[in-house]
């Protein structure tokens, strides 16, 4: 009976906009956002670490989830083997917050990421273009070296036949864009891998991610 009152109190706040840290954000997340976990789900999650337990709970489909972080402003769940999600609330000015949701699948090597956006009451879903420019592959490859003709170049860049990225907040905060090519034969990987520049890093300002120089 507790837990609900608090609950529906930690959901009144959000949508009033008083809420502005992760865990009333996180529980008030609706199922159109994230159906494998309830509402008692997420409760628990915030209950274990908060008494400095591992927060694994068992979520709609019986497999086990797990919240790695909460900070004040920060998320992080393990909600399968190959599927993570991180959140991040991001100032738009003095009084309101965005969030900013990652969800990633794939195991280390072949990893893929989508960016969405929403308002800090979940009540609407935002335009990812108005906060971000994705990266493009050409951005991740480093220049050509004098000691490369353009020719040989051009083929190791087309050796990455396809093109999966991955996002992650680092711990100073800042959004971390990998280019994984772990679907590449391991010649090839080998080869290529001299030429990637891995970390894009991306941090917030001006309302929006931009990369550092």
């Amino acid at each position: 009976m507790k837990k609900n009152i608090i609950m529906a109190l930690l959901c009144l706040m959000v949508q009033t906009g008083y809420a502005q840290k992760m865990r009333d954000v996180f529980v008030a997340m609706p199922d159109s956002v994230m159906p494998y976990l309830t509402k008692v789900n997420k409760a628990d999650c915030i209950d274990f670490i908060d008494s400095k337990m591992r927060a694994i709970v068992k979520n709609r489909l019986d497999n086990q989830c797990e919240m790695t972080r909460l900070t004040d402003d920060y998320t992080q769940m393990k909600l399968s083997k190959g599927y993570t999600l991180e959140m991040k609330l991001l100032p738009v000015n003095d009084s309101t917050k965005i969030i900013c949701m990652i969800r990633t699948l794939g195991d280390s090597l072949k990893q893929f990421s989508n960016i969405h956006f929403f308002t800090s009451d979940w009540k609407q879903e935002l335009k990812r273009d108005k906060y971000i420019t994705l990266p493009k592959l050409s951005e991740y490859m480093a220049q050509r070296p004098d000691t490369i003709s353009e020719e040989k170049y051009d083929r190791l860049t087309e050796k990455i036949d396809i093109f999966l990225q991955s996002a992650a907040f680092d711990n100073d905060g800042n959004l971390a864009f990998t280019l994984n090519i772990g679907e590449m034969n391991r010649d090839d990987r080998n080869e290529v891998s001299p030429f990637v520049k891995n970390p894009l890093t991306y941090n917030w300002r001006n309302n929006a991610f931009l990369k550092k120089n």
